[in-house]
């Protein structure tokens, strides 16, 4: 499944400060939340005819090096609007901006790069994005790196990402999905801008850290959260959900988990509104609630705003879960998601 999704237009549910949407006033938070990678494939890619064609994600380091669980590559990142993009090169010619998405099963890139560098199709998909189905082409892009951390083979959605956001005001080229991603351990400091691929498992000794086993749900890492001491929730860690914010972060969560978080909270709820926008939607104003905590193990964030969703798009999926990203990891860096032994490493302050 292939998702990248931002927050969808909310259902208004029967909570008391939910039941209508207030008037955007100058206290209100009015932002465009951006997490563009488009979808969730159907059905899946038919296997191709030449290995030159797969969608795979193998180190093209060299094989001892790999065997010695030594290699690793890092890359400064920018970080724009709570995205972490990346400079990438496409069989070793830069190719331009990428977004680093956890929660994209697939490597997208746009429709004008594709283009301006004559890829070759690979075929087309039926996908589902934010505002149902479309049909988008498929492209080979070669070999897929940042800074030497390289996938081999990859092919890559192509979809519009104008009018997204890059760094420095520049064209966002694409976005890296788990197809790339799980292929290495992921070392993410929002402190000094840096990310880390590692061809090896990290190293779980390490102290001021807590470890959160995770399963990958279509690619996307999966995690079990707990809201405001008494809602457990499986949410994936998509680090295509980003947009401008107030210092606090937010989660988009399912009615099921909204309905759970409202029936049995006492106090009030303040609320605010976010105007928000994905791939292939319109703005949409949405209403945000904050509540007391968030926790995942040992680590907690107090008081987030949740953002509730209506069944549309991946949110209408009856397997759909909570999605949360930069904005909740960057309070604990340096943050590392192992996706060789499914594990999340948090650093915690003593």
């Amino acid at each position: 499944m292939l998702h990248g999704i931002t927050l969808l237009a909310a259902s208004l549910y029967a909570a008391p400060l939910v039941a209508a949407p207030p008037v955007v006033g100058p206290d209100s938070l009015s932002f465009r939340i951006v997490a563009p990678a488009p979808m969730i494939p159907l059905p899946a890619r038919p296997a191709p005819a030449a290995p030159d064609a797969t969608a795979t994600a193998a180190l093209t380091a060299p094989s001892t090096a790999r065997e010695e669980h030594a290699a690793s590559w890092s890359s400064k990142f920018s970080y724009a609007s709570h995205g972490i993009f990346v400079r990438v090169a496409l069989d070793g010619a830069d190719a331009g901006w990428f977004l680093i998405d956890t929660g994209a099963n697939t490597t997208v890139i746009d429709t004008d790069v594709a283009h301006a560098r004559h890829l070759v199709s690979a075929g087309d998909e039926s996908i589902e994005g934010t505002a149902g189905k479309t049909r988008a082409t498929v492209y080979r892009l070669g070999n897929v790196s940042v800074s030497g951390a390289t996938a081999i083979a990859v092919t890559g959605v192509a979809q519009d990402l104008s009018g997204f956001p890059a760094p420095n005001g520049e064209h966002l080229a694409g976005i890296l999905g788990s197809d790339f991603l799980g292929a290495f351990v992921m070392r993410i400091d929002f402190a000094s801008r840096q990310v880390t691929f590692s061809a090896s498992a990290t190293d779980s000794a390490t102290t001021g850290r807590t470890a959160i086993h995770f399963d990958t749900d279509h690619g996307a890492p999966r995690i079990p959260v707990t809201l405001d001491g008494h809602v457990a929730a499986d949410f994936r860690i998509d680090t295509g959900l980003h947009g401008a914010y107030d210092d606090a972060p937010y989660v988009a969560v399912t009615g099921d988990v909204w309905r759970d978080l409202s029936r049995d909270h006492r106090t009030v709820m303040p609320e605010r509104q976010v105007n928000a926008r994905g791939l292939g939607d319109a703005d949409v104003t949405l209403p945000v609630v904050r509540i007391d905590r968030l926790a995942i193990g040992s680590a907690s964030v107090e008081s987030p705003w949740v953002v509730p969703q209506e069944k549309r798009g991946y949110f209408a999926n009856d397997d759909a879960v909570s999605l949360l990203g930069n904005g909740v990891l960057e309070r604990f860096s340096p943050v590392t998601i192992d996706y060789l032994t499914g594990t999340l490493y948090l650093t915690v302050p003593r």
